[in-house]
């Protein structure tokens, strides 16, 4: 029952189980050191994750803080837009009063002036008449008919 191949199989498995002993501990050894590199990489991969997530937070408050920001000098700016118009409103009525006030002035001027100028005419006109109805001895129909034309074209020179 005990043959060679027996005694052979019986020593490598013996010769494997003390080989196995110190391998072991090394095997274990690398495993738990490969293990702790591993548990060491992960600890590292979470804390930059939640590092990362502060900072994505920090971030986004700092766009929420620079959206209002925006949003407060757009309104101010649509204000003072509107503020501007309104002034410059103002102002253009005030320059076209100011121009349609002068322009009245001048139209009265000039109406004054005409209402001078056809007076000064008139009276030159009567003057005119007069000197000859007095100048002459004209009878009392001439006077008349002289009188009547004087007084006619005083009405052309009116209107």
């Amino acid at each position: 029952m005990y043959d060679e191949h027996f005694f052979i199989l019986l020593s490598f498995i013996f010769f494997i189980g003390l080989a196995f002993k110190p391998c072991k501990q090394a095997l274990i050894s690398i495993m738990d050191n490969y293990s702790h590199g591993v548990l060491k990489s992960a600890t590292e991969a979470e804390r930059i994750r939640k590092e990362a997530e502060v900072e994505l937070s920090k971030i986004k408050k700092k766009a929420a803080a620079i959206n209002v920001e925006v949003e407060r000098m757009l309104a101010e700016a649509k204000e003072e837009s509107q503020v501007i118009m309104e002034e410059a409103r103002i102002e253009a009525e005030h320059m076209l009063a100011k121009r349609t006030k002068l322009a009245f002035q001048r139209i009265a001027q000039q109406e004054e002036t005409i209402h001078r100028t056809v007076r000064d005419e008139l009276v030159a006109h009567v003057l005119r008449s007069v000197e000859a109805a007095l100048a002459g001895n004209l009878d009392a129909k001439a006077k008349q008919e002289l009188t009547a034309a004087s007084l006619k074209s005083a009405k052309k020179l009116i209107h």
